[in-house]
């Protein structure tokens, strides 16, 4: 089994940038992770992942959090505060492995269906749309692109997905994918690019007042008033 402890992100005194923005944005479904049997003792929550297997290569300090909602979760992701190392945990054998912004994830009986979904690539994407925008119904499929698995079960949630994919070659092919895969069970995709940054994190990152208003406008568009 995997040992360790966790700390919430307020806790924690480092300025790396993932806690510091994850931080930012008030995230406390995202736990600091240090591994290792000494950080029992410490003050954080004792954490043990007995299904996750010793030989399973988890960073030694990283931010956690657990992958779909929080009354069904499908696993847990691990990312390195100190380098782009991603551990991502299968609870279950399937490609449901995504992520859902803190907002919707604790206000989920809210969500009714028809109501637009926007996904993004990563984390910090998800929730720095949430935190520009103002709006909550966020998710991240942690790759280039949706499996098919995951684009089936976002039919089951909405008839429409903005899609605010990565600005670069990989993103934009994902993106293509992806909207295949909704097309195919009946579901309207429809695609927002920032366009002075890589990604939605970097708005965060900056603040972008109008980075945001563009992707506020693209929500416009499927019926959203922001």
């Amino acid at each position: 089994m995997v040992r360790g402890c966790v700390y919430p992100l307020t806790d924690v005194a480092t300025e790396e940038r993932w806690v510091r923005l994850l931080r930012k944005v008030g995230c406390d479904k995202t736990k600091l992770f240090v591994s290792g049997g000494d950080g029992l003792k410490s003050e954080g929550m004792p954490l043990l992942f007995e299904s996750i297997p010793d030989r399973e290569c988890i960073p030694y300090v990283s931010v956690v959090s657990w992958l779909g909602f929080h009354f069904n979760p499908s696993g847990f992701m691990f990312r390195s505060v100190r380098a782009k190392e991603f551990h991502i945990w299968k609870g279950v054998d399937s490609g449901l492995i995504f992520y859902v912004a803190n907002i919707f994830d604790a206000n989920y009986a809210s969500f009714r269906y028809g109501q637009p979904i926007v996904a993004l690539e990563g984390v910090l994407d998800a929730e720095g749309f949430v935190a520009m925008t103002g709006y909550p119904f966020v998710i991240a499929y942690l790759s280039s692109g949706m499996s098919p698995y995951l684009a089936a079960f976002v039919s089951s949630l909405t008839d429409k997905v903005l899609l605010v994919p990565d600005n670069d070659e990989a993103g934009r092919k994902g993106a293509d994918r992806t909207e295949k895969y909704l097309h195919k069970f009946g579901v309207g995709a429809y695609r927002h690019i920032v366009s002075k940054y890589k990604d939605f994190g970097d708005v965060l990152e900056n603040s972008d007042a109008q980075e945001a208003q563009a992707a506020g406008l693209a929500l416009n568009v499927l019926g959203v008033g922001l």
